[in-house]
């Protein structure tokens, strides 16, 4: 996996599975910012492959989200309004991973969304957001696309 900015990258970080993560430190305006790109269960919620993936990902966080500014964005195959998919556990285990690294999901109110984009409250916090959707047709893929504005 990769992850192409137009920032300067600061620095990368080694993550549990390459096919599935990639970790960056970019330059930002307001200063550096981690990017954590991610797949959970690249077959969708099937065992053991998710699972796996789940603790991988928890595993990466634990290593690298502490003391930093961060954008985790991704394919997380987890629902976290509507019904819970692939189970309630999956969505808890999120949920208090984000509480305790500070992290917002900006898209958790989009029923049905699995793929999703979460910041560290400090980045958001006070500030308009703004998340639009596309390919809502799913012509391009089988997820929607999400576009977050954030205002500086």
């Amino acid at each position: 996996m990769r992850i192409l900015t137009k920032y300067k990258v600061l620095s990368r970080h080694e993550t549990y599975d390459p096919y599935t993560t990639a970790c960056i430190e970019i330059e930002m305006p307001f200063g550096p910012l981690t990017v954590y790109g991610s797949i959970i269960g690249v077959f969708g919620n099937r065992p053991p492959r998710f699972d796996n993936d789940l603790y991988g990902h928890l595993s990466d966080f634990e290593k690298i989200f502490p003391g930093r500014q961060v954008c985790l964005i991704g394919d997380l195959n987890v629902t976290f309004s509507g019904q819970s998919w692939p189970s309630q556990k999956a969505r808890q285990t999120l949920l208090e991973a984000f509480e305790k690294f500070g992290l917002t999901n900006t898209t958790a109110s989009i029923v049905g969304a699995v793929d999703h984009i979460v910041l560290s409250y400090d980045l958001v916090k006070n500030k308009p957001l703004n998340v639009k959707t596309w390919n809502t047709d799913k012509k391009l893929s089988d997820h929607e696309g999400f576009l977050l504005t954030l205002a500086y």
